[in-house]
This record gives structure tokens, C-alpha cells and sequence, in this order.
């Protein structure tokens, strides 16, 4: 196989998952399903909205639902050509549109998931709000979980006060989670449950502590990571908006405050 080959290929990858997740939430709308994109897409779609480079692809269409609903959106998804474990003949396990059931534990030790009722529209695609989707990635705690947290606390979308409302287990689970060393926005490591080390800044506009003095990344120049509004739902913003290129403020709704 040719390298461009090889380059479509990966290229039409996400593509695929997209137009897989676009199939099934639409055709849940139209059969009018509370439901909600949860897991890998959802962060992405967060993500998205602050830093389009921070988005990381994944392969699976999470969606939840209540469990009262499932006939109803098995009869959905199949009217959609789709399945809700595979799509189409053929395929793989991780082509899957994953169920997950709101209420539910997805184990004994995690917590229950969320409520449908805390889901925020994208354009008309509902995704679970991002407090939510933090309890749900700590009580997960896979490897991926870890990941999509560190990229949700990188772009500014999590902050001390969404970490500070959890429970203690999950708070002393958040506490270990690693940062991108490259970014030197956060500590490696994330060491102190309650307090976090002040990596996570609060979210109001008063006083916001600073960060530990350290070198600014090679590129960009985010000097805080609370860029806009974070799962706390209110509005943040950087230590020093003004070292923010124009472009930056305008895309993280920062263009009204004073440099």
C-alpha cells in the first residue's frame, strides 16, 4: 500500500466515526430520545470549541440513554441502517455505537452516570456537560479516561472549583493525574487532592492565584488554564489576558476583557 493510501486512510478514520455519530444522534432526534454523547466525542467536541489542535480522534460513539428507552431507540438506530453494537455487516467490535444508561452503574465502585438532564446542545447534537463527563471519566479511570481529563485541564476547561465539589475518593483519584510535561502550564503531577497544587485556577474574575514561575511553552502563550467558561459554568479567565495573540482572545471569548 502506497504512503498516500496509507494518509487517506487515516484521514478518513475520524471521518467515518463522525458521520457514524451524526447517523445515530440524528436519528434519536427525530424519533425524539433524550439522549446525549458521552465518552471520546464528547471530549472532543469540548475540546473543540477551545482549541481545534488539542482534539484527539478516537474510533467509539458513546451515547446515553435511559434504559425505559431502549426498544424505542433500537427501532431508531436499525431504521437508521445502523446497530446499536455494529454498524453494518462485517464489522468490528470497534465500530460499535456503544449504550450507556443513565442512572446506571457501569460497575459496583463507580458512580452512578448522570443525568440526561445536564447535557449541553453542539449545534444540535446533545452532549453531556462537562462536570458531568468529569465524574464519569474519574469513576471510568481507564488510561484513555486519564487523557481526555489532562486535554479538558489543558485548553482551560476544568478548573480548582470542579475538582474541589467531588467526591474524596475521585478528588484523591484526580489527584494523580499527569500533565504534558511539554505544556509546563501544570506540575507533572498533580499531588494534592483538595488544593491541587494550585495548577487549577479558580474560575471567578476575582482574585486568581498565580501560577508557580516556569518556563512559558515553545509555542502559544496560555499562562493559565482557565480560558473560558470551565465545568463549574461560570466564566474564567487568563493571569495575564493581555500575552494572548488577538486571534486567541476572540476564539476563547476573551475579546471584552480589558488587556
Amino acid at each position: 500500500m502506497s504512503a498516500t493510501a496509507i494518509l487517506d486512510r487515516m484521514e478518513n478514520a475520524p471521518r467515518l466515526v463522525r458521520r457514524r455519530l451524526l447517523r445515530a444522534t440524528r436519528a434519536l432526534a427525530a424519533a425524539q430520545i433524550s439522549h446525549a454523547v458521552v465518552g471520546g466525542n464528547a471530549i472532543a467536541l469540548w475540546v473543540a470549541s477551545i482549541d481545534e489542535a488539542a482534539v484527539r480522534n478516537t474510533r467509539d460513539v458513546d451515547i446515553m440513554i435511559e434504559r425505559t428507552d431502549l426498544p424505542r431507540v433500537q427501532a431508531a438506530l436499525t431504521a437508521a441502517g445502523l446497530d446499536i453494537f455494529l454498524e453494518g455487516s462485517g464489522a468490528k467490535a470497534r465500530d460499535a455505537v456503544h449504550i450507556l444508561f443513565s442512572g446506571e452503574r457501569v460497575r459496583p465502585d463507580a458512580e452512578p452516570n448522570p443525568p440526561l438532564g445536564t447535557a449541553t446542545s453542539f449545534d444540535g447534537v446533545p452532549v453531556l456537560s462537562l462536570a458531568s463527563l468529569l465524574t464519569m471519566k474519574l469513576s471510568a479511570w481507564h488510561p484513555k479516561d486519564q487523557m481526555h481529563l489532562t486535554d479538558l485541564i489543558e485548553v482551560g476547561l476544568l478548573c480548582e472549583q470542579d475538582f474541589a465539589r467531588l467526591p474524596a475518593a475521585l478528588r484523591e483519584r484526580a489527584s494523580t493525574l499527569e500533565t504534558d510535561p511539554r505544556a509546563k502550564v501544570f506540575p507533572n503531577r498533580l499531588s494534592d487532592p483538595t488544593a491541587l497544587h494550585g495548577a487549577l485556577l479558580p474560575c471567578s474574575l476575582g482574585p486568581i492565584r498565580q501560577l508557580p514561575s516556569r518556563p512559558r511553552r515553545a509555542q502559544g502563550d496560555w499562562t493559565s488554564p482557565c480560558a473560558v467558561g470551565c465545568a463549574s459554568g461560570s466564566v474564567g479567565r487568563r493571569t495575564e489576558p493581555g500575552r494572548l495573540r488577538p486571534r486567541d482572545r476572540e476564539k476563547a471569548g476573551l475579546s471584552s476583557l480589558p488587556r
